[in-house]
């Protein structure tokens, strides 16, 4: 069974709450050395773990290396900037 997309998204969403971003980040180059182009939905799951770091120049730097169309942003990356810019929201 071919790995999909979506499992590499699971393992980028793992290393994340891992704690290990580099890893998670490496995943995308691991999809690429494997043959496949990263696409919204690995893309989206690394901007949400940097989200729930609140870790803006991290988004920023993903979002600059992501080929069009980017991926829209989700609730969840909405929810944990909101959360990173106010804490009281907690």
């Amino acid at each position: 069974m071919p790995i999909s997309e979506r499992i590499y998204a699971s393992l980028v969403t793992g290393h994340a709450r891992a704690g290990d971003m580099e890893a998670a980040a490496g995943i995308l180059d691991t999809m690429k050395k494997n043959g496949l182009i990263p696409h919204n939905i690995v893309y989206t799951s690394l901007l949400c773990a940097h989200a729930e770091r609140g870790d803006i120049q991290a988004i920023e730097k993903v979002s600059d290396c992501v080929p069009p169309p980017l991926p829209a942003p989700s609730t969840c990356m909405y929810a944990c900037m909101c959360v990173q810019w106010n804490p009281q929201i907690q």
